[in-house]
């Protein structure tokens, strides 16, 4: 989608690959591919991703977060594992931790369950909560975008999503976002309509 949505302002950042760091810890890191990622992630996605989002919604809500499986002793423990342990060869994902459960017999939901991430329902949240500021911002106030964003193409993902012809919402999602800043910037904080995107923004943070 980028080489149709960046504008003049951003097109010379399309050859750029935001995954280069994140290669470049697998490339340089020792052991198999497993333990390569593993070290990858630690130094890449967990800093500037997870945790990262973790510490400030937890902060933004006074709450004191833990994060148990990066206690010191676990990680040193999972680092002397073997990487069949950790991905089974028969494809079972967390496989120690599954063993362990049933050991102290947890419920088969949790032992035999599919894994389940935290994302936000993104999707529905545009389509019906979210959907009057969105219209807003790619209906109306799309041209706020440039000359980073090609209205135009901004707001045909926008129509196609609330639309329900395709899931584009993690592409409108950081769009949105921009486009609120960008709008608030030309306007008076104090009206109704900056207020209630200061709230959207302060959601999505």
């Amino acid at each position: 989608m980028l080489s149709k949505l960046y504008g003049s302002a951003l097109r010379p950042l399309l050859g750029e690959d935001p995954f280069r760091g994140y290669k470049a810890e697998i490339a340089n890191a020792e052991g198999d591919l497993i333990d390569r990622c593993l070290v990858a992630d630690q130094r890449w996605h967990l800093p500037a991703g997870l945790l990262l989002k973790s510490d400030a919604m937890s902060m933004a809500h006074s709450l004191e977060l833990r994060v148990p499986f990066l206690d010191r002793r676990i990680m040193d423990f999972a680092g002397r594992c073997h990487a069949d342990l950790l991905l089974s060869r028969q494809g079972e994902k967390k496989a120690l931790l599954r063993r362990l459960a049933r050991r102290l017999k947890a419920p088969s939901a949790v032992t035999e369950g599919a894994k389940h991430g935290f994302n936000a329902p993104l999707a529905g949240l545009l389509r019906h909560e979210l959907r009057s500021t969105a219209e807003r911002i790619f209906e109306r106030e799309a041209d706020a975008l440039a000359p980073f964003i090609v209205a135009d193409e901004a707001r045909l993902l926008w129509r196609e999503h609330a639309e329900h012809r395709r899931d584009h919402s993690y592409a409108i999602w950081p769009i949105l976002h921009f486009g609120i800043s960008r709008t608030l910037s030309r306007s008076v904080v104090s009206t109704p309509a900056a207020s209630a995107d200061l709230k959207m923004l302060d959601f999505g943070t």
